[in-house]
Formats: structure tokens, C-alpha cells, sequence
């Protein structure tokens, strides 16, 4: 597995809280800011704030069926964060596989780290507006 650099602080990693909605769905939770590696776990983070809010990164994950009635489920990552190993070992724990990465816009926050998901989770299916990554 490849180690990438964020290009947005914290540039080495940040702590990854999860948040489980329902059996099936998930929400991962980064600060963003300067001071992520610093604080750990567990929230509230202390990353960059605007007008007092914290600022964080949000990521929601879905498990859905995989096709027919006994082929599984896998995967369906939403506006991915920064796959630091804490988020990628938190990925891992579901117990099944990445199937789908959607880049639902073209504002940075919601696209920035879906390549390097892209790269890690090769075979799953890519969703995006057109021409973002062209």
C-alpha cells in the first residue's frame, strides 16, 4: 500500500472518528486544521473553526447489496477523506469490501481524496461529475 501526503493540514494524519447511523451506515469524521495530530480521539476535535464552528471532514459509508440475492454486500464510500491508516484500518473493520467511490462534486472537499481511494481500492466502481477527473 502506498503512503500519501495530505496536501491540506494536517499533512501527516489525522485521528478518524466513526459514527454508526444504523446496521448499515456509517459516517467518518476528520478535523481539519493544523492541530489534528495533536488532539486524537475522541471528539470534538479542535481543527480549524469558522464563525465558532468546528470544521470538520465527513465521510459516509454504506454497506448495499452487492448485485443478486447471494452474492453479499460491499461498500459505497460518499465524499472520501483523507484514507489515513486510522481511516483505512476503521474501513478494513466493516468487514467487507470498497465497491463504490462517489466524487459527488466538483468543490475540493468533496473530491480531494478520492483518488488515493481510487489507488487502494482498485477495483471498485467510480462515480463522479463529468470531467472532474479527466
Amino acid at each position: 500500500s502506498q503512503k500519501y501526503t495530505s496536501l491540506l493540514p494536517p499533512f501527516s494524519s489525522r485521528p478518524t472518528e466513526v459514527c454508526q447511523l444504523s446496521s448499515d451506515v456509517w459516517v467518518f469524521e476528520q478535523p481539519m486544521g493544523f492541530l489534528a495530530p495533536l488532539i486524537g480521539n475522541p471528539f470534538p476535535f479542535k481543527g480549524l473553526s469558522f464563525l465558532g464552528q468546528q470544521c470538520t471532514q465527513r465521510m459516509t459509508v454504506v454497506r448495499v447489496p452487492r448485485g443478486g440475492l447471494f452474492s453479499g454486500s460491499e461498500l459505497w464510500v460518499h465524499s472520501p477523506c483523507a484514507l489515513t491508516p486510522d481511516c483505512l484500518s476503521k474501513i478494513n473493520a466493516l468487514g467487507t469490501k470498497v465497491g463504490h467511490v462517489v466524487l459527488p462534486c466538483s468543490s475540493p472537499e468533496h473530491w480531494f481524496y478520492g483518488p488515493r481511494f481510487i489507488d487502494a481500492f482498485p477495483d471498485a466502481k467510480v462515480w463522479s461529475v463529468p470531467g472532474l477527473l479527466t
